[in-house]
């Protein structure tokens, strides 16, 4: 008998016991080909995607417990999560109550916020998330907010969802927004000691 039903956002991952180490893949799909002159063509191909490797130190059955409850709950690789970063902002506007300045396109890369103190900054390698969709964009070029507490970045990849004015901006405490990717799968060693690495994709 077939199984049937939607998928849904199942909540967020434990954060205790804390991840050992994270790696993040940014992943871009493009087709590039060069001629026999040298000449070089390039194009992209699909959307991006975050991958993500979470390693957990060794657990007690009592620590893992948890974790594998909510693994177990995403019925594989059917649900999604919010998953968070360790890594929080480096730029101050993580301190404010960011809010879109304008409505944002489809394909822009350039966006403008607001809700900051004067002089606050966004640094390269920040992350941000819009309150309307899940996709999670890096900052590749910065700003300092204005005397009116506003500031422009641009971001990669480029804006996949409409965005509307006023619409809230994640600059702290960001999350990702995942999927299992794989098998769920453990090892118990000595001293009855859990060992666990979780494979993520984004769920968009």
């Amino acid at each position: 008998m077939l199984y049937v039903r939607e998928a849904v956002m199942s909540g967020t991952l434990p954060t205790s016991p804390d991840y050992s180490g994270v790696s993040v893949t940014s992943r871009q799909p493009a087709i590039v080909s060069k001629s026999e002159s040298g000449k070089r063509q390039a194009r992209l191909t699909g959307g991006h995607l975050w991958l993500m490797t979470i390693n957990y130190p060794p657990m007690l059955r009592a620590e893992f417990s948890p974790i594998d409850a909510f693994i177990m709950l995403q019925d594989g690789e059917y649900d999604s999560f919010d998953v968070p970063y360790t890594l929080d902002n480096q730029g101050t506007w993580k301190n404010s109550s960011v809010i879109a300045d304008g409505a944002v396109a489809v394909g822009a890369t350039s966006v403008n916020v607001k809700g900051l103190a004067v002089g606050e900054t966004a640094v390269a390698g920040d992350i941000l998330r819009y309150g309307t969709h899940n996709k999670v964009y890096k900052v590749v070029v910065g700003g300092v907010a204005d005397g009116a507490g506003k500031l422009t970045v641009e971001v990669r990849p480029k804006i996949i969802a409409a965005v509307a004015d006023l619409d809230t901006v994640a600059t702290s405490d960001v999350m990702f927004h995942m999927a299992i990717k794989g098998l769920h799968e453990f090892k118990v060693g000595a001293a009855e000691l859990y060992r666990y690495e979780l494979d993520l994709e984004e769920a968009l």
